[in-house]
């Protein structure tokens, strides 16, 4: 009798991977959907939006490449004067 009991135990085990694996790919799938929604209303609300809107857009989305920039090369600076004094020592 104690055959039985070994697979059951099994049984249960793949039962229970089973419903969790089912659980998580269906959220994953939920969320890619939800994601995929949300770009397709973002897309259509950029070509949707009128001339002088693009523009603002383009200048906000300039405004911070060129925060970023500033941030990249004074850090690149900051490099350069680490890396220069070292050769000099």
């Amino acid at each position: 009798m104690s055959a039985p009991t070994p697979l059951l135990k099994r049984r249960g085990v793949v039962i229970s991977i089973s419903a969790v694996v089912i659980i998580a790919v269906g959220a994953f799938t939920g969320a890619m959907l939800k994601t995929d929604q949300e770009k397709i209303a973002e897309v259509q609300k950029v070509q949707s939006e009128g001339l002088d809107d693009r523009i603002d857009r383009l200048k906000g989305y300039r405004l911070g490449l060129e925060l970023q920039k500033k941030g990249l090369e004074g850090k690149l600076a900051a490099l350069r004067e680490k890396g220069g004094s070292g050769d000099s020592q």
